[in-house]
């Protein structure tokens, strides 16, 4: 495993995200980096592999945006769970501390908190180390509790009522702990949740006696390992057994512990005992706890459906209003500036897009226009675009000189505007009407073609790196004489590199049948966007695609 990658959040701290196994004994913990997406799949390239017929080819992706972490089904066979609930393929959800991410089979407990590798993880309520039992540990099948539960179901009824309506986790949890008391006659009663494993539990709500207990108690190990199998267990004294520093010797006779389930694995756990006295339980305990157990879990995963909803509806809400503002960024979908007519179509892969389009007239006939695409998907993305974009302008506007405008964002972007990892990789131009030249520089786009005549060529290969590489690259602008009526066509990666479903991927020589073709500008985008949803056989691309097309005149 590599060390545990940072990222640097402005006005807070590093945050660090783990995936801990639940209900795999032995399973490796997965620490995954902020600073580039992470896959988890089946096969030997996914980042985090799973070796199990059960889990997909890629399964899942993990990324950090803008310091919030978020989770996307790759359309996988059995789908991603976070606490309990499927995700809708493609579609990003939030990841909080403390969810539980279920992938095919496995189970992962979501940390993030603050520091290096082998820092604490934030908690709530109060942890405590677990000690040993000696005792003998007994597990009771589902089938032998059924009975017992069913005498019992008037009792947690008045329970599942309270669960419903229950604020928060906590409030849930003292509930539980409450009913537990009062209805096996054990003193001392808890609803735990493991951090970092089985070795320590926090303590969600605890009662001891008739009042709620802020500091919790002394907890078996060895109930909690066997519960955790997915069975209650049970402890009884067994004086041969016995040692110095063993939960018995604390004074516990009996003690019972039910996993509280989730995804298949036990999220969490109920546990009773009857402290330094005598055992004074009823003889169906095992059975009422188990009852309690399964509403329980019905409320946790009824409150996780309710949150991850809550959840998705908040990150829609902004979504949508990002892609509103960066519509009003974009260029018309057509038009004229000055003596140039121009076409233009973004279809964002992710809602909002984090490819940046502007034409810019800046008088006297002569006309700029930039295309380009930013490293990474998604909200952080599409924010670094409108700043670019923003950025450009000025800089077009007050430099004379197009190599100087590039070279000063260039800086802007190293010094203000990217983490470790983003660039900016742009294709910009300025079409003299006067002259009949375009000049332009190429920073790592590529995908341009020229239409002469009745040909059209691909523009030469990128000359320089992408912006935000280095401080140092040259950015001159190179000038080549236009006729009237020639067509510059610029597309974003999207466009050549979108595959169809045996894998083959659009390239350019289909865009250049394409634009060879067309008419028109509007010929150029709409023609190119329909041979694109032929070929690929869906609209759901795979990153985002954008056209613009511009005319000289004439």
């Amino acid at each position: 495993m590599n060390p545990t990658s940072t990222i640097n959040i402005p006005g807070g701290a590093a945050i660090v995200l783990r995936l801990l196994p639940i209900g795999e004994p032995g399973a490796a913990s997965h620490e995954v980096p902020s600073v580039r997406p992470t896959l988890i799949g089946r096969q030997s390239h996914c980042d985090i592999q799973l070796a199990d017929q059960s889990v997909s080819r890629e399964h899942c992706l993990i990324e950090c945006r803008r310091g919030k972490w978020f989770v996307t089904d790759r359309n996988s066979r059995v789908g991603t769970l976070v606490n309990g609930a499927r995700l809708t393929p493609g579609q990003s959800t939030t990841l909080d501390h403390n969810d539980v991410l279920g992938v095919a089979r496995f189970s992962f407990r979501v940390q993030i908190g603050e520091g290096l590798a082998g820092a604490p993880m934030p908690t709530t309520g109060v942890t405590q180390r677990m000690a040993e039992s000696e005792g003998r540990v007994h597990t009771v099948k589902a089938e032998q509790l059924l009975s017992r539960a069913e005498r019992q179901l008037g009792l947690v009824m008045n329970l599942a009522a309270a669960l419903h309506g229950a604020a928060d986790e906590r409030a849930m949890a003292l509930f539980v702990c409450k009913a537990v008391a009062e209805g096996t006659g054990f003193r001392r009663a808890a609803f735990l949740r493991p951090v970092g494993g089985l070795d320590a539990v926090n303590f969600l709500a605890a009662v001891d006696g008739e009042r709620e207990s802020t500091t919790g108690f002394p907890v078996s190990r060895s109930l909690v390992r066997a519960a955790a199998q997915g069975e209650v267990a049970t402890l009884t004294a067994d004086p041969i057994l016995r040692q110095a520093v063993s939960i018995i010797d604390a004074g516990v006779r009996t003690a019972v512990c039910a996993p509280v389930m989730m995804g298949g694995n036990a999220d969490s756990f109920i546990y009773a005992d009857n402290g330094d006295r005598e055992a004074t339980s009823q003889g169906d305990a095992a059975g009422f706890i188990a009852a309690v157990a399964h509403f329980a879990s019905l409320a946790m995963a009824e409150q996780a459906r309710k949150h991850l909803d809550e959840r998705n509806q908040r990150l829609a809400a902004d979504l949508t209003a990002a892609r509103q503002a960066q519509e009003r960024l974009m260029p018309a979908s057509q038009g004229a500036v000055g003596p140039h007519s121009f076409a233009f179509k973004n279809v964002p892969g992710r809602l909002v897009a984090g490819d940046l389009a502007d034409i810019i007239d800046l008088g006297n006939g002569r006309v700029a226009a930039c295309l380009g695409d930013v490293s990474g998907k998604g909200v952080g993305a599409a924010m670094l675009m409108a700043a670019a974009q923003t950025q450009l302008r000025a800089a077009l506007r007050t430099e004379q000189d197009l190599g100087a405008a590039v070279r000063t964002l260039n800086r802007e972007v190293l010094s203000r505007m990217t983490a470790a990892g983003e660039f900016i990789s742009l294709w910009v131009g300025v079409i003299d009407a006067a002259a009949a030249t375009l000049s332009y520089i190429d920073a790592g786009h590529g995908y341009w073609l020229l239409r002469c005549g009745a040909e059209t060529r691909q523009g030469p290969q990128p000359q320089y790196v992408p912006l935000g590489i280095e401080d140092s690259e040259a950015y001159e602008a190179v000038t080549i004489k236009l006729q009237p009526g020639d067509r510059i066509v610029i597309m974003s990666d999207g466009v050549a590199e979108q595959t169809n479903p045996a894998g083959e991927q659009f390239g350019v020589d289909r865009a250049l049948a394409v634009v060879t073709a067309a008419a028109s500008e509007r010929d150029d985008v709409a023609n190119l966007l329909r041979s694109l949803g032929s070929f690929a056989d869906t609209e759901a691309w795979g990153d985002d695609v954008t056209v613009l097309s511009i005319g000289t005149g004439g």
